[in-house]
């Protein structure tokens, strides 16, 4: 089931249940692979059986394969001088127009579809997502960043954009002895911002004090603020823990930068050969499993990349994800439902020299702003633009 439900997300909603269910099967008995009956089974038959594999379990695959049990030496090596570096980042999406999935996850003021807010926790070195919480549109980054801090450890590193810089963040990061480097917005937010704006200093210390609504239970922190320049010409302003004896300003901004890997991510996971756009299913219980799935199965490709980069003494930089995402589609029912261990072996070495075969080319550093040339969509989450 588990399997069918890869290969679905792996579809990219392209098709129904019936021609997915039909496909399927062919490729099923065209490889020789064991299946539980001769005919397809019918959609309503997959609609029924689809809630026996809840979110639950789906989530619990995920933090094994990024656990480093089952992840190859080449994802477990991947540091930032021998530290593990994370990034988190949330992300809306569309949903099917259901009174279910409106109750459950509500919808912006005179929208039609209801949206639910997914954020994402992300190995920015091995380039792999560990986790993921699903909730409500109007919920916050930050309260989705607190239930998945038990995935990370003791001297990790974690960075963080301007949507996450709070008190509460601060003091939950420092009380488990995490490192981060927290961007800050410039205005309405610490006051430590004003002091770099307004003067001459680039890299200060400065004591940041308790949550006024929770002054007892937390105490004053000294952290490191720091001004840089963007290559575009803009003063950022950053929140660290990480001391100016162990990391100068400019590893701070190389170090920040490795977060533009979970945006990376996102425009995957919304990419139009696997985004779901609006997902199947109209029950609560049904995105989240579709959501998890495709998780898991971007998180399997980004491991099959870093074996195939391994096994062929290629870049990992260099391998097309495209390619990869599209070639462990292809495979996944062979990976997966093949009864002997050596057949299996056979066709993992199929899928990475597949995989190593398709390159990317590095793109060159763009001088102009992005600008997207498609057209514009016709109707969005607020109904037809324009009407």
């Amino acid at each position: 089931m588990i399997t069918l439900l890869l290969y679905m997300v792996g579809d990219a909603n392209r098709r129904g249940y019936r021609h997915l269910l039909e496909a399927f099967w062919d490729d099923a008995r065209a490889q020789g692979l064991p299946l539980p009956c001769q005919e397809p089974i019918s959609a309503p038959s997959f609609c029924e059986a689809r809630p026996k594999i809840t979110p639950d379990l789906l989530r619990h695959v995920l933090h094994e394969l990024a656990s480093g049990a089952h992840a190859p030496r080449s994802v477990c090596q991947q540091r930032w001088r021998g530290r593990r570096v994370f990034a988190a980042d949330g992300s809306k999406l569309n949903l099917r127009r259901s009174d279910e999935l409106r109750r459950a996850f509500g919808a912006p003021h005179d929208a039609h579809c209801p949206q639910a807010l997914v954020t994402v926790l992300f190995d920015v070195c091995a380039k792999l997502p560990v986790d993921v919480e699903v909730a409500p549109y109007a919920s916050g980054e930050r309260e989705q960043l607190l239930k998945m801090l038990d995935r990370l450890q003791e001297g990790d590193l974690l960075l963080l954009d301007r949507g996450f810089p709070s008190h509460e963040i601060v003091q939950a990061l420092s009380s488990r002895g995490i490192d981060f480097v927290i961007r800050l917005p410039a205005c309405n937010t610490f006051a430590v911002v004003d002091l770099l704006r307004d003067g001459t200093a680039t890299d200060v210390r400065v004591t940041i004090g308790p949550d006024k609504s929770s002054p007892g239970s937390q105490s004053p922190l000294s952290l490191r603020a720091v001004k840089l320049r963007t290559p575009g010409g803009v003063d950022a302003y950053f929140l660290s823990s990480l001391r100016r004896t162990d990391v100068s300003r400019k590893d701070l901004a190389q170090l920040y930068h490795l977060r533009w890997e979970i945006e990376e991510y996102y425009k995957l996971f919304k990419s139009e050969y696997i985004g779901q756009g609006l997902y199947r299913s109209k029950s609560r219980s049904g995105v989240l499993q579709e959501i998890h799935a495709l998780v898991l199965l971007l998180a399997m490709t980004r491991l099959c990349m870093s074996a195939a980069a391994t096994a062929s003494g290629s870049a990992y930089e260099a391998i097309s994800q495209k390619g990869a995402v599209l070639a462990t589609v292809a495979h996944i029912a062979r990976l997966l439902m093949t009864p002997s261990h050596g057949r299996a072996l056979r066709e993992i070495e199929v899928l990475l020299r597949r995989i190593a075969r398709i390159r990317e080319p590095r793109r060159p550093g763009r001088s102009q702003p992005r600008r997207s040339y498609q057209p514009a969509r016709r109707w969005g989450p607020s109904g037809r633009p324009g009407a």
